[in-house]
């Protein structure tokens, strides 16, 4: 199998989870590049993980031949643009979840991916933890009959990212957290016909995004 040349946009927490993992797929993928909005961010970044090239700009990394794939690590708001670009230069593509704030920065990632025919793949990773895989198994199989009802508990801190505070740009703990079971709800009993939502601000931390 060839190995697959990785150029990393982002250098945050997530980023630092990916950095961590692909060190153990020496064999299969490396990163080639990383790029960060701080030049000193993307090199500090670099140099804890042995990464050989720093970019100055966005442009310069998704134009680079000897990348065949982005990891985009970033801020939620993000996403279309640099998912975009990716595609029209050719890359295949990690997005972080969620895809998108909404669903025509979505489509349009959607669009252009399948247009210039680059794999894309979002980050949905509780489709690949075993104990998900097994509940969704015993589901299909009908070992626990028929399903009517399902509920989704998510217990965590309140993320200490600056633009997480702002809905304009997070989506709040629906889009941004939440996302992950959503997606596991789907994936295991199908489409939905029908939304109903409430919720609200109940931290300090919290500008206008729900919490």
């Amino acid at each position: 199998m060839e190995l697959v040349r990785i150029g990393l946009v982002g250098t945050g927490f997530i980023a630092e989870v990916h950095a961590r993992a692909l060190s153990y797929l020496k064999d299969l993928a490396e990163i080639r590049g990383v790029y960060s909005r701080s030049i000193e961010r993307a090199r500090s970044f670099a140099a804890r993980h042995g990464i050989k090239r720093v970019y100055d700009g966005l442009r310069d990394l998704l134009r680079d031949k000897e990348i065949d794939a982005v990891i985009i690590a970033t801020p939620s708001h993000t996403h279309r643009e640099i998912a975009v670009e990716a595609a029209t230069e050719g890359k295949h593509i990690f997005l972080e979840k969620p895809i998108a704030n909404s669903i025509s920065d979505a489509e349009a990632i959607i669009r252009e991916t399948e247009k210039r025919s680059v794999k894309l793949f979002v980050g949905h990773v509780l489709r690949y933890w075993p104990e998900y895989v097994s509940a969704r198994e015993a589901v299909l199989r009908g070992d626990v009959g028929e399903v009517s009802v399902a509920t989704a508990y998510r217990l965590s801190s309140f993320p200490g990212r600056e633009w997480f505070r702002y809905s304009e740009y997070s989506g709040g703990v629906v889009v941004d957290l939440a996302i992950h079971d959503i997606d596991f709800l789907i994936w295991t009993l199908g489409s939905v016909s029908r939304v109903f939502g409430y919720g609200g601000r109940f931290t300090r931390h919290s500008f206008d995004a729900i919490d």
